[in-house]
């Protein structure tokens, strides 16, 4: 099970891309510590209760990093102390502005992993992803890549598929490979401030050739060995004999799987439905039990999803199996209900098609 926390909405950037936005992201309430040692204690139990062996809890936000060192200490070694019978990490996404020494030696001693965003050269990270001055983060963030690196802490990159992007992935994997960075290629989705960006948006299609460039570049580079971890998803299903999809993105029912949790303690479908807006809450950790309201969502529209998908043309799909309708965010932005399949259908089946074309003529599928 994942559990996305969020302890503030806060954020000292700007992007043009986020999927929050900027009015949310001025909030500086913070979730008070004793609220997150509760969920983390509720959500071990509820783990215990169903059989689950694995808890992963992802800090969030905003900038998480805002939340401040101490606090997470504080949580992290509460995490250690309840010795719980099942396999609990922890993770965090941030923008790595806030990265020092002391935030470094926390998450190495409590094997926190890092992911972080940034999109490869500077012109285009500059463009793109902002401070609140509107100045370019290129020269922030590298510093504290390098930081990163001296020190041994291992983090991974998110890259957005932007237009800005089109026409220079080479340019992106080999920054990407300079650096070592592990990576995840993610589709730019119209929400939040993403919502004001057209210029910087691209067609399903145009994504699809994108990632399919760049996966070219990876599955045939035989010298860096980075990870991607969609297309290594997507690529396990084709070689597996068991076709068992992978991942949020792809999950037959993510809501099985992922709840996120904002500041104030609402609880939402996932990290992308949580915001201060509560209309699709599944209800509040400090008003009723975690336990309870898992429960509850299982009655909810949301939840029933995957029912309304198979009943849909997209259970004639060859790739149902491995997409089951795609991304619930993705559907809900195409038609603003909880029955719809993901905006990117033909970016997925082009990009299916292509890995799948891909290890056939390795002789891998």
């Amino acid at each position: 099970m994942t559990i996305i926390i969020k302890p503030t909405f806060n954020c000292n950037f700007r992007c043009l891309y986020c999927y929050l936005a900027n009015d949310i992201k001025a909030d500086d309430f913070m979730m008070d510590v004793e609220v997150a040692k509760s969920i983390v204690k509720q959500a071990i139990d509820y783990c215990c209760l169903n059989h689950r062996k694995k808890l992963t809890l992802i800090w969030h936000g905003g900038e998480p990093l805002l939340w401040g060192n101490d606090k997470f200490r504080h949580v992290f070694e509460y995490t250690a102390g309840l010795d719980a019978p099942l396999l609990v990490r922890h993770g965090i996404q941030t923008n790595l502005s806030l990265i020092n020494d002391n935030y470094i030696e926390l998450f190495k001693s409590y094997d926190v992993r890092v992911g972080f965003s940034i999109d490869g050269v500077r012109d285009i990270n500059d463009n793109l992803r902002l401070d609140m001055n509107g100045d370019g983060t290129f020269d922030l963030l590298m510093p504290k890549m390098r930081l990163c690196r001296e020190r041994g802490l291992n983090i991974g990159a998110i890259v957005v598929g932007s237009r800005l992007i089109k026409g220079r992935i080479a340019e992106i994997y080999e920054f990407l490979c300079m650096h070592r960075l592990n990576f995840k290629f993610n589709p730019l989705f119209l929400s939040g401030e993403a919502t004001r960006a057209d210029a910087i948006s691209v067609t399903p299609i145009e994504y699809a050739d994108m990632s399919n460039h760049l996966f070219d570049l990876w599955f045939f580079d035989r010298d860096n060995h980075l990870k991607e971890s969609t297309f290594t998803d997507i690529a396990s299903y084709f070689v597996s004999t068991k076709k068992k999809s992978a991942g949020c993105m792809f999950s037959q029912n993510c809501q099985d799987d992922i709840v996120a949790i904002s500041p104030r303690g609402d609880i939402f479908p996932c990290g992308r439905f949580c915001e201060t807006d509560t209309r699709y809450s599944y209800g509040n950790i400090n008003e009723e039990s975690l336990a309870v309201i898992l429960q509850r969502r299982k009655k909810s529209l949301i939840y029933r999803r995957s029912e309304f998908i198979k009943k849909s043309g997209c259970y004639e799909c060859w790739y149902y199996d491995l997409c089951h309708g795609g991304c619930l965010h993705d559907g809900f932005l195409r038609s603003g209900d909880f029955k719809s399949k993901t905006f990117l259908c033909t970016a997925y089946k082009k990009i299916f098609r292509h890995i799948e074309s891909r290890l056939q003529e390795a002789g891998m599928a």
